[in-house]
């Protein structure tokens, strides 16, 4: 309604292209742990994963979504909890976890350097993290749908207040559980001593290593895990498959009445077939480098395009649905080009970052020899663009969306707020639209009173 139709479609098609990007990354970690912990190979595992998960999500729809993801919230923190606690009590104490953290320089809270170039500052962390997360909760098509199922704003209003606060323990659990990990392993790296393939195998690695204490911890830790993915999917693949339908299938459509039958298969259809997809591509996440970066990478391509949309629409009623389509198209651009670029130097080697102290002083067993350096310093031979923090690639985002959006607004003409409907901002901006004219009480009567008399004398 603020914009036009080209800005919705537009919309649409960010989210279709990250549920894309995002969803192989979520099928590949349960599978990864899976195989790490059962030895199944990794792709007969993510076949699985993903024929479950379109079964319920097709059959079901929203409502076996939201009541599968409520069991498997508490799945999930059951698991990281138990991987929490039974580590911390293996390397005795949360003490010993912190010293060997601190030893290590691996506490690092307030580094204040306000280089963009830095991976990891209080700066990246903070800002960064607020344009993504603020991305993901407030311009998401996952999340609304969930709250406009709800019966009231309140309602939907407690919803994101209960959300923010799980996922804010959710990530201390799962921060403070690197730390385990680190304390356990700080003198005999798993990597290294080639008893994983890759840093993303290390979690189960430890529950495997940590299920001798508790029988059936292991099947605790992998349901955590499924859960985790299971949510996240499902919920990406119903909302995707009713926007598919509604902005792009009903318009083809025409004016023929589409019925609830067809309208079901058709969103199952889309269901699976995105789904088959996504597993596809999990081919692909395996080459990729640590899962963490990779995922933020690759959803901040189209975040800040997509939170551009939503925070100028509401605030800055000047802007024209041109300067907006054209801003969110040179963002999707420029966050790509970022993304790709720093993807492609970390492959080819120039660009690596300097890793924190590590030991394989304490393995107790023996390792084949290997041509990796153990502790290697960082390489800065890429394009300074590539070299942009990962977790500024929404900032990165939004920036060149509002910057081209105003530019484009102002060689076009910008709109005219006196045509504005002002509900459809911010209550915050309403005072930048013109009062209508009305005229004051004393005056309107006294007009009032002037043409009584001329009638009067009208003998009307």
């Amino acid at each position: 309604m603020r914009y036009d139709n080209s800005v919705r479609l537009f919309l649409s098609v960010l989210y279709c292209l990250m549920t894309i990007l995002y969803t192989p990354l979520i099928i590949y970690i349960p599978s990864l742990a899976f195989s790490q912990v059962s030895g199944i190979n990794l792709y007969v595992v993510a076949v699985a994963t993903c024929a479950i998960c379109i079964f319920y999500t097709s059959l079901g729809g929203l409502k076996a979504v939201v009541w599968t993801d409520t069991v498997q919230s508490f799945a999930m923190i059951l698991g990281v909890v138990a991987v929490t606690v039974l580590g911390t009590m293996d390397v005795g104490g949360v003490g010993v976890v912190l010293d060997r953290a601190a030893a290590s320089n691996r506490l690092e809270f307030f580094n204040l350097d306000p280089n963009p170039l830095v991976r990891h500052t209080f700066w990246t962390v903070v800002i960064g993290n607020f344009f993504m997360w603020l991305s993901h909760i407030a311009a998401n098509q996952a999340i609304l749908q969930r709250c406009l199922a709800l019966p009231t704003v309140g309602k939907a209003r407690r919803a994101l207040i209960s959300l923010s606060i799980g996922i804010s323990l959710f990530v201390v659990f799962s921060v403070y559980s690197g730390l385990v990990i680190y304390a356990k392993y700080h003198d005999c790296d798993p990597v290294y001593s080639q008893a994983i393939r890759k840093v993303d195998q290390i979690l189960p690695y430890t529950v495997m290593d940590l299920a001798n204490s508790v029988p059936g911890f292991p099947g605790i830790f992998i349901a955590g895990v499924f859960s985790a993915a299971l949510s996240s999917m499902s919920t990406m693949l119903n909302s995707m498959s009713g926007v598919i339908l509604q902005d792009f299938i009903r318009p083809l459509w025409g004016q023929r009445p589409l019925s609830e039958l067809a309208a079901s298969t058709i969103m199952k259809t889309i269901v699976v077939l995105i789904g088959s997809l996504c597993v596809a591509m999990t081919l692909i996440v395996d080459r990729l480098g640590a899962i963490i970066q990779v995922s933020r990478t690759l959803s901040g391509i189209t975040a800040g395009a997509s939170l551009g949309i939503f925070v100028l629409g509401m605030t800055v009623p000047w802007l024209n649905a041109k300067g907006v389509l054209y801003g969110g198209i040179a963002s999707l651009f420029s966050a790509g080009f970022v993304a790709f670029g720093s993807q492609h130097a970390l492959r080819s080697g120039t660009l690596r970052f300097a890793n924190r102290p590590l030991s394989v002083d304490g393995c107790l067993y023996d390792f084949p020899a290997t041509n990796a350096t153990l502790n290697h310093e960082a390489v800065e031979e890429a394009f300074w663009v590539f070299r942009i923090s990962y977790l500024y690639l929404t900032v990165v985002g939004f920036v060149t969306m509002a910057v081209v959006a105003t530019i484009v607004t102002w060689i076009t003409g910008p709109n005219d707020l006196s045509k504005m409907n002002p509900d459809l901002f911010s209550p915050y901006v309403q005072f930048l639209f013109p009062k209508k004219q009305q005229i004051p009480t004393d005056e309107a009567n006294g007009v009032e009173l002037k043409l009584l008399q001329k009638a009067a004398e009208a003998g009307e």
